[in-house]
């Protein structure tokens, strides 16, 4: 096979597959979809993508986060069960056990212990603080993870200074 043609196929396959992979790219309201509803397919764009490689895209998220930006352990937990709770999905997609589903609500359970309603409407909430304090429209589904942690950064430490 010609090298002319084998990187046709391979630019080929590669437009078929698409994923958000890394802060910079993702918008944060998506993330915030994903931390709600456990679903890693919400990553995809285009093509498809096994629950292991879509873990692997995702964890390489989060460390990108956690490095960047820190973490509290509270957070640390929740997403340790976010990640549990995707693997069962995955299980109970394949074998529809019983045994498996009844893991599933434990760690929905969970979950919900971490997070009340009042922090799930936390993200909206923060979106307007962060609209007031920058003065301009946030745009979720447009604005990227990196740049909405950084503006809480800056509001953070701009709030730290005013003390």
């Amino acid at each position: 096979m010609s090298q002319k043609r084998l990187k046709k196929i391979t630019s080929k396959s590669l437009e078929e597959k698409s994923v958000y992979n890394n802060i910079d790219v993702c918008p944060i309201g998506l993330w915030i979809k994903i931390q709600e509803t456990g679903d890693l397919r919400h990553l995809i764009i285009k093509g498809s993508f096994t629950l292991d490689e879509l873990e692997e895209i995702f964890l390489s998220m989060q460390d990108e986060i956690f490095n960047s930006f820190g973490i509290s352990q509270k957070y640390k937990d929740y997403l340790n069960l976010l990640k549990e709770k995707a693997r069962i999905i995955s299980e109970v997609m394949e074998t529809d056990d019983a045994f498996s589903k009844l893991d599933l609500k434990v760690v929905e359970e969970d979950i919900e212990m971490i997070l009340d309603k009042k922090e799930k409407q936390q993200f909206d909430e923060v979106v307007v603080y962060i609209e007031k304090f920058m003065g301009f429209q946030l745009n979720p589904k447009k604005v990227t993870i990196r740049k909405y942690y950084n503006y809480l950064k800056v509001m953070n430490e701009n709030g730290k200074k005013d003390n």
